[in-house]
């Protein structure tokens, strides 16, 4: 049936089939290359963001206590105190800010559960701290007169900071601990997950690239192969011709340009028998 095409239409038809197999492979790619990107910004859009978060409450955090820790020094002067107090506040809205943060992204039940018990312990501390800064501010307005008096304030200071404050603080930190563990984990698992599906599209994008060179080949071959023959069938009967033989068979049953080519040099050797025949009987 494919002989029987013409020419022009066997070239358009293994254009298109070409065009055809093109198509596929860049849709592959597209496709794939879809997947990569959804991972990348699922990556961009929550893993380094909620990473970012996690760091910030953390060092802001540690800046609270740390804060707690020089407030309860027995040589500070006014101005020290109320600049650990602002200290203390700022790094406490930086804490709402992150939280807000890592609160509105698409969390996993894990994670949520993770970071569910860290509210839990970051309340339970700041209830700690804010019964620590009402005891430095009560400090504050004792008389530096009275001595007994203010170092009482001080070691009641220095037990709660030491005791369930620090306590608290630990478990919190712990917490956001194993939540940076499990950020980590999981951007370990999206790069992986994403170099693997690069791979294998890497691959399948060869195999099918390697199969639409196949194909192109053969079928280049084949319409090659379609005109070719019958032109070197031609041509040799056509050397038979001029050498005077006019018994030849010219058996191309194709109906293409070349099969009403064959067609018409058959009607030729008909002539030139039948005229040759007029010339022996005259």
């Amino acid at each position: 049936m494919f002989k029987n095409l013409k020419i022009s239409t066997r070239l358009i038809v293994v254009f298109m089939i070409v065009i055809a197999l093109t198509a596929g492979i860049g849709i592959l790619g597209y496709t794939g290359m879809g997947v990569i990107n959804q991972l990348v910004n699922n990556e961009a859009n929550n893993l380094l963001p909620s990473v970012s978060s996690v760091l910030t409450i953390d060092s802001s955090a540690t800046a609270i206590e740390g804060n707690a820790n020089l407030l309860s020094n027995r040589n500070l002067s006014k101005d020290e105190i109320l600049g650990y107090y602002a200290a203390i506040e700022n790094e406490k809205k930086m804490i709402i800010d992150s939280s807000k943060v890592y609160d509105s992204m698409a969390l996993t039940n894990e994670e949520r559960q993770n970071w569910n018990s860290f509210q839990d312990l970051k309340n339970a501390w700041y209830a700690n701290l804010d019964k620590f800064i009402a005891l430095s501010k009560e400090r504050d307005a004792i008389d530096s007169a009275d001595t007994t008096t203010l170092s009482a304030k001080y070691d009641e200071m220095n037990n709660l900071l030491l005791g369930g404050m620090k306590d608290t603080f630990n478990s919190a930190s712990s917490a956001l601990v194993k939540l940076s563990e499990y950020n980590e984990n999981e951007s370990k698992s999206t790069y992986a997950e994403s170099q693997q599906n690069s791979a294998l599209l890497q691959m399948i994008t060869l195999v099918v690239l390697g199969c639409a060179i196949g194909v192109a080949i053969v079928l280049a071959l084949l319409v090659s192969g379609s005109i070719k023959k019958p032109l070197k069938k031609m041509l040799l009967l056509s050397d038979k011709l001029a050498a005077g033989d006019l018994e030849i068979n010219m058996d191309i049953n194709s109906k293409d340009e070349v099969g009403q080519l064959a067609k018409t040099f058959g009607k030729v050797v008909v002539t030139l028998k039948s005229l040759m025949s007029e010339m022996k009987n005259m």
